[in-house]
């Protein structure tokens, strides 16, 4: 069901990891620097304090002008992670320590 959402706006950082993860784009609500995850996946967030409707809408309806070219990067971003995973993997599997 997740992965048909168009965009969202969460209040919880890993709500945002996983809906990114399925290329959704949201909006992230916190309270402190859990935020900075979100804003190295180039998503918007903004601090609890500082939310107000305005800003909650401009941050959506930013997403959902650039939606389709959102879900392609982040799935982008998700293969590239994927991959990055998978060398220091087979990379650690070499180093004599664990030989």
């Amino acid at each position: 069901m997740l992965a048909e959402a168009t965009i969202g706006i969460c209040n919880r950082i890993h709500a945002v990891i996983a809906l990114a993860g399925l290329g959704v784009p949201s909006v992230a609500i916190g309270t402190d620097t859990r935020l900075l995850t979100v804003e190295t996946l180039n998503l918007p967030y903004v601090y609890v304090k500082e939310a107000t409707v305005e800003k909650l809408e401009d941050a959506l309806q930013n997403l959902v002008t650039s939606r389709k070219q959102q879900r392609e990067r982040l799935l982008t971003l998700q293969e590239q992670t994927w991959a990055q995973y998978i060398d220091v993997v087979e990379n650690a599997s070499r180093c004599p320590t664990f030989s």
